[in-house]
């Protein structure tokens, strides 16, 4: 608090006894008429009478979740601000509870006309298939009971709410920021509707849904056509595509080929690789491994695009026995696990 000092000054005036002789004299004086005038500023400041007005402050933010399927999802934040999901939602983020203030210009009683209603308009559209909201808490206003639906008023104290809400998302919710809307229904104690200029803003309730980076493969790692050798040998695929090593390269199809991914999700969502050691690969012979992969741009420090895409090359270099150790020749395969953290 600011605090102001004010002084006062006060011109000091030294009043001298006189004596004086009296004599009569006669005279005559015109006396003038002098009018002088002066603006005086005057101010008030007149405050709204006979309304009532609410304002959400803070809006709820329930946090940002990550969506793990297709499925119908919940969310549920209680009267203490504590965030609980169904099981296809994780929590990325913590939110915040939100409050509702009521400031009454009448110093009239009120009460809800029913709990805030969900209005059925979410944006973006097509998002929450249903949302209930109900009273938890409050604090000041005067003589309000534990429950909002009797008399109360917010005359000289303003009344602020706490309220808790559950919303159903729909399946498909796609990745994106939410605010879905309640209407404080609130009439006067006689059942009347609110003053004219009374104004109640829309309970606003506010979440986010994050995207899971998703790993699709593009393209398959594959070694190529070889041909063994008396002792063992390797196969070298580079990230950029490139084929050495070792063993008799053979240039028939299917051709070599580096393995393509690719990570999309959220925008600029930063992450990692991890790959395997090593891979088996079995045929009708004995098992082929794989090992020593590398990719086009390192394991660390990776992040998506502004689309929310990645893509990255994948190398590695197979271990070919000698020729008497691979007893059947034919075609060998195995799955490479792509690890991504995020």
């Amino acid at each position: 608090m600011n605090m102001f000092d004010g002084k006062h000054f006060m011109k000091k005036v030294t009043v001298l006894a006189l004596s004086v002789a009296l004599i009569a004299v006669s005279f005559s004086v015109d006396i003038l008429a002098v009018s002088r005038t002066a603006t005086v500023e005057t101010v008030v400041q007149i405050q709204p009478t006979g309304v009532l007005v609410g304002t959400n402050d803070p809006v709820i933010n329930l946090g940002s979740f990550y969506k793990l399927d297709l499925n119908p999802s919940t969310i549920t934040m209680n009267g203490n601000g504590i965030v609980t999901t169904s099981p296809n939602l994780i929590q990325a983020a913590a939110g915040r509870q939100g409050s509702y203030l009521f400031r009454d210009f009448a110093n009239t009683q009120y009460q809800f006309n029913s709990w805030p209603v969900w209005s059925g308009v979410t944006t973006p559209e097509n998002s929450v298939t249903s949302a209930t909201m109900v009273y938890s808490r409050h604090e000041g206003g005067q003589g309000s009971p534990g429950s909002l639906n009797s008399n109360w008023r917010a005359f000289s104290v303003p009344l602020r709410m706490f309220y808790g809400v559950t919303l159903n998302l729909a399946g498909d919710i796609l990745p994106d920021t939410y605010t879905t809307t309640f209407d404080p229904r609130v009439v006067r104690n006689n059942g009347h509707p609110l003053p004219p200029g009374s104004t109640l803003d829309p309970i606003s309730v506010s979440f986010t849904i994050r995207a899971l980076l998703r790993v699709t493969e593009i393209t398959p790692l594959n070694f190529g056509v070889i041909a063994t050798r008396a002792t063992p040998t390797n196969v070298i695929m580079s990230p950029n595509g490139t084929r050495t090593g070792s063993a008799v390269l053979l240039h028939r199809m299917p051709m070599p080929t580096a393995a393509e991914v690719n990570v999309s999700g959220t925008p600029l969502w930063s992450f990692s690789v991890i790959l395997p050691d090593s891979v088996s690969l079995v045929g009708p012979g004995n098992i082929l491994t794989a090992t020593n992969f590398t990719t086009s741009h390192g394991l660390t420090g990776l992040s998506t695009d502004e689309t929310g895409n990645f893509n990255f090359t994948i190398g590695g270099e197979l271990l070919v026995p000698a020729e008497n150790a691979a007893a059947v020749y034919g075609t060998y395969s195995g799955a490479m696990v792509v690890t991504i953290n995020y």
